[in-house]
């Protein structure tokens, strides 16, 4: 056993309870459906949020014959993005207990903007740690480094455009659509070497 497959159990762990704390929180909201007026757009960041935290699985699988000296340095970097995607998967849809909220997309420009906002921060530092933990040269992650700057910047026409729904909706869409790209041509995937 390597010393990153050692090492990889927190990141696991941390990852799993973040898919189960959205997978919950689905359940919760739709069971809610007769107090919450349901939206899409919400439900469409929680795709995003889940197709992330199960991409990252793919991210580690390089690491996994890795022979490399772990140092702190070198393995929180790697812990980063779980902790985030944890934060993202606790704020993107109300909680069982919140009572006080009757609207999904209300809740949604009030915690979960909050929750994209979290998955911009992991895209942007991914432009570094595509680099600096992945032992990618710069032209290497070229491709990646641009997904991830065209990602960020829709983040922030959904971040900044509660008032113009229209455009809100146009970015979450075009960001699906970029994200399914990314996972299934350009970043990480099981099987498949860089």
């Amino acid at each position: 056993m390597t010393e990153f497959e050692i090492l990889s159990v927190p990141i696991f762990f941390v990852l799993g309870l973040g898919i189960t704390k959205i997978l919950g929180a689905v359940g919760s909201t739709i069971r809610r459906r007769e107090q919450t007026k349901l939206h899409w757009l919400p439900f469409a960041w929680v795709f995003v949020i889940l197709l992330f935290q199960i991409q990252y699985l793919s991210v580690l699988w390089f690491f996994h014959e890795d022979e490399r000296t772990w140092t702190w340095m070198s393995y929180v970097p790697i812990l980063f993005h779980p902790f985030l995607y944890f934060l993202s998967a606790s704020l993107i849809l109300p909680t069982q207990r919140d009572d006080s909220m009757d609207s999904l997309l209300a809740d949604f420009d009030k915690n979960g903007k909050l929750a994209v906002i979290v998955i911009g921060i992991t895209l942007f530092t991914a432009i570094v740690f595509n680099v600096y933990v992945g032992g990618l040269t710069w032209s290497e992650a070229m491709e990646a480094n641009i997904l991830n700057v065209i990602l960020t910047a829709l983040i922030v026409v959904v971040v900044t455009s509660s008032t113009r729904r229209y455009l809100q909706a146009a970015a979450t869409i075009v960001f699906i659509v970029i994200q399914l790209y990314g996972i299934l041509s350009v970043w990480a995937r099981p099987g498949v070497v860089l």
